[in-house]
C-alpha cells in the first residue's frame, strides 16, 4: 500500500522494468507495445535500453518543440537533459491523471483547471519536500543513496552520472568529462519558480506553490549555465557507434548437470524436486540435463495478523542453480514488533509416503540482506534427505 514496505497494492502498482525502468506500454492491456515486445523489454537489456532511450528522446523532442529547453539546448551536454529527465519520471502535464480527458498535447491550449501546463511540481527543485540545504546527490557522500527521496528525480540521475555505481570495489562505468568543473552544474532552487507557474520563491509559509492543487507546472526555457557551450558536462563514451557487444566472462556460469558422484545420506540416494516444467524453461542455455524432477513442489505464502503476505515481497529467484532455480528471502528490519511470517511450500516426494511442509520465515529484527543464497552455487548437488526440503539446490 502507499507508504508501506509490507503490502503490495497490485491494482495501483507502477512497475518499472529493467535498467531504463520502463513503465509506458508495459501494463496489462497496453497495446502501444506488443506482448512479445513487452517480454523483450522485461528480459533483454539491449531491448530495455533501446526502449528507454526512445522514450527519453521523444520526451526531449516534445519539450524542445514546446520551448521548454535548458541552457543552449545542445543535446550533447548532460545538464541540458535536466528537463527531459524530469519529464521522463513524471510526464508533461496535464496527463489523463490530471484531467486531460481528450488526449490533447499539453500546451497553451491544453492546460489544467488553473490554466497551467508543463513539468510537474513533484520534481521542481523548489518543492519543499526536498531539503533546501541539500548538496548535489552523491557529491559529498555515497551515503546519499540511502535516502534518495531527498532529491528530485533528475538530480538523482545526474548524481549517478557523476558518481558511478560501485560494485565489488570498482566503478560500474566511466565518469563524464567536466570541462573545467568537477560535477554537473545544477540549477538553483528558484530557477523554475516564478509567477509564470504560480510559484513564489519568497513565500513566507514555505509552500512556494500558491495553488491548492499544487499544479505549479513549469513551461519555459531556463538558463543556469551561461557558458554551457564550453563548460557543460559531456559523456565519456567507452564504445563508439556500431561497436559489437563486448566479450564478457560469466562469473557464475550455469551448472546444468549433477556431479558424476552424488553423495548419499542416511535417507538413501538423493532425489531432486523442483517446480519447473520439463524440459525446464530457463535462461541460461542448458539442455540435455542428466537429472529429472522426482516430485512436486508448490509455494504458498503465510499471512501476518492483518492478512498480508509479507514474505511474498522478499522472495527472490536465482535462475542458475542446477539449471532450474532457487528461492531465497531477504531479511528486512521490522517497522513494529511482529511474529515471523512464514513462506510455506507443501510438496510431495515420490520416494516418500507422506506430504510435508517446508517454510521460509521472515524473522523480525533482521536488517536488509542479500538473501540466504548470496551467490549461485558453483556445483550441483541433490538433497541428502529426499524429504527434508522442497528444493534441490
Amino acid at each position: 500500500m502507499p507508504g508501506s514496505i509490507d503490502q503490495i497494492d497490485y491494482p495501483n502498482a507502477d512497475c518499472g522494468y529493467g535498467i531504463s525502468q520502463v513503465t509506458d506500454g508495459m501494463h496489462v492491456g497496453d497495446v502501444s507495445i506488443s506482448h512479445h515486445g513487452q517480454m523483450k523489454i522485461a528480459n533483454d537489456y539491449q531491448e530495455n535500453i533501446s526502449a528507454g532511450l526512445q522514450i527519453l528522446e521523444g520526451t526531449w523532442n516534445q519539450l524542445y518543440e514546446s520551448g521548454i529547453t535548458a541552457n543552449n539546448a545542445d543535446p550533447s551536454k548532460l545538464e541540458n537533459w535536466y528537463f527531459a529527465l524530469w519529464a521522463y519520471n513524471s510526464g508533461i502535464q496535464p496527463t489523463a491523471a490530471f484531467g486531460n480527458t481528450t488526449g490533447c498535447t499539453p500546451g497553451p491550449s491544453c492546460t489544467g483547471p488553473d490554466g497551467t501546463w508543463g513539468l510537474g511540481w513533484a520534481n521542481n527543485p523548489r518543492n519543499p519536500s526536498y531539503p533546501p540545504n541539500r548538496t548535489p546527490f552523491l557529491q559529498s557522500t555515497y551515503a546519499d543513496a540511502a535516502h534518495p527521496g531527498d532529491w528530485p528525480y533528475q538530480e538523482r540521475v545526474l548524481g549517478w552520472m557523476a558518481s558511478p555505481l560501485i560494485r565489488y570495489g570498482y566503478y560500474g562505468y566511466s565518469t563524464p568529462d567536466y570541462h573545467g568543473t568537477n560535477w554537473p552544474q545544477l540549477p538553483g532552487l528558484n530557477a523554475m519558480c516564478d509567477s509564470s507557474n504560480d510559484c513564489n520563491p519568497a513565500d513566507s509559509t514555505g509552500a512556494y506553490c500558491s495553488l491548492a492543487d499544487y499544479e505549479c507546472w513549469w513551461h519555459k526555457p531556463a538558463t543556469w549555465v551561461a557558458t554551457c557551450a564550453t563548460t557543460c558536462t559531456t559523456s565519456a563514451y567507452e564504445y563508439g557507434a556500431g561497436s559489437t557487444e563486448p566479450t564478457y566472462a560469466d562469473p557464475h556460469p550455469p551448472t546444468c548437470n549433477l556431479d558424476g558422484t552424488v553423495p548419499s545420506g542416511p535417507g538413501g540416494a538423493p532425489i531432486i524436486v523442483d517446480d519447473q516444467p520439463s524440459p525446464p524453461l530457463n535462461t541460461v542455455g542448458c539442455s540435455g540435463e542428466n537429472w529429472s524432477s522426482n516430485g512436486t513442489f508448490a509455494m504458498n505464502y503465510g499471512k501476518d495478523t492483518n492478512g498480508v503476505t509479507v514474505g511474498q515481497i522478499d522472495t527472490h529467484q536465482l535462475g542458475s542453480v542446477s539449471a532450474a532455480g532457487s528461492c531465497s528471502p531477504t531479511l528486512n528490519p521490522p517497522i513494529s514488533p511482529r511474529s515471523s511470517t512464514p513462506v510455506c511450500g507443501p510438496r510431495t516426494c515420490r520416494a516418500c509416503s507422506t506430504t510435508r511442509s517446508n517454510s521460509i520465515s521472515r524473522p523480525p529484527g533482521h536488517r536488509y540482506g542479500r538473501g540466504l543464497h548470496d551467490q549461485p552455487r558453483r556445483r550441483s548437488r541433490a538433497l541428502e534427505d529426499p524429504c527434508q526440503s522442497g528444493l534441490g539446490l
